[in-house]
């Protein structure tokens, strides 16, 4: 019975699906929000009205936790940061991992959440793609937008050291002199990062939400975005998600 029950839930959500994609995006994006949403969380700043976002995962050994950014996790308070469910409850949980490199971060899962699917990743250029999440700390979102494609980008890693910036495999430059009053730093770590590009709108608060395709399948990490310049919106890969969770 159980296993009937199952196929006709299936079969009831690929109607969804199709439905959606014929009547319009907004009835697909109500889909999302309900198939997906369930799922993401608010992951709030302890010291500023602000967050970012995450999403229930599932670890190689079954356990699950929340995913999210790692610049995220960084406004943890004692190894801990608080989120907020859907249903408006507040919860703290540990932060667990830690992914410097490629802006990655878990933190110790709940139970009710059902963790999204990280099993696929055929994705083809000019896919349409969605980020559910929390802008602003505002109610839950869908935004889309087409994949571009891979896009290798340079951006600036928090390390202080030179050995810090060679553990992230960057290379330490010198800063401009009005920059070294302003920071105390001589130096500052530029990295490189293998992402993929969208035209999916990006806003404050949309870090670390769940990027997906049409059917809630997670094909990245919302991680930055630029809202001045269409093609300015990244998204951590996959297979880094699954490099993080195979860990666990």
């Amino acid at each position: 019975m159980k296993i009937i029950k199952s196929a006709v839930a299936s079969i009831v959500l690929t109607m969804v699906v199709l439905a959606g994609s014929v009547v319009g995006p907004q009835a697909h994006n109500q889909y999302l929000r309900w198939e997906v949403g369930e799922s993401v969380v608010q992951v709030l700043h302890p010291l500023r009205n602000g967050g970012g976002t995450g999403f229930s995962v599932k670890g190689k050994s079954g356990k699950k936790y929340i995913m999210t950014n790692r610049h995220v996790c960084a406004a943890q308070v004692d190894g801990k940061i608080r989120i907020v469910l859907q249903d408006g409850s507040a919860l703290t949980r540990k932060v667990v991992y830690v992914d410097r490199q490629h802006d990655l971060c878990l933190i110790a899962g709940i139970d009710k959440l059902s963790p999204l699917d990280v099993s696929k990743q055929e994705l083809q250029v000019g896919a349409t793609l969605y980020a559910v999440g929390h802008p602003g700390l505002r109610q839950l979102t869908v935004s889309s937008g087409e994949y571009i494609g891979h896009e290798e980008i340079q951006m600036l890693h928090d390390a202080r050291t030179e050995l810090e910036c060679l553990q992230a495999n960057g290379v330490m430059i010198p800063l401009p002199p009005i920059i070294q009053i302003l920071t105390g730093q001589e130096f500052a770590c530029l990295i490189k990062l293998d992402t993929l590009q969208t035209t999916t709108v990006i806003y404050g608060g949309n870090s670390g939400s769940p990027a997906v395709n049409m059917w809630g399948n997670v094909i990245g990490v919302v991680f930055a975005g630029n809202r001045s310049q269409e093609h300015d919106n990244y998204i951590v890969p996959l297979s880094e998600v699954k490099r993080v969770l195979n860990k666990f």
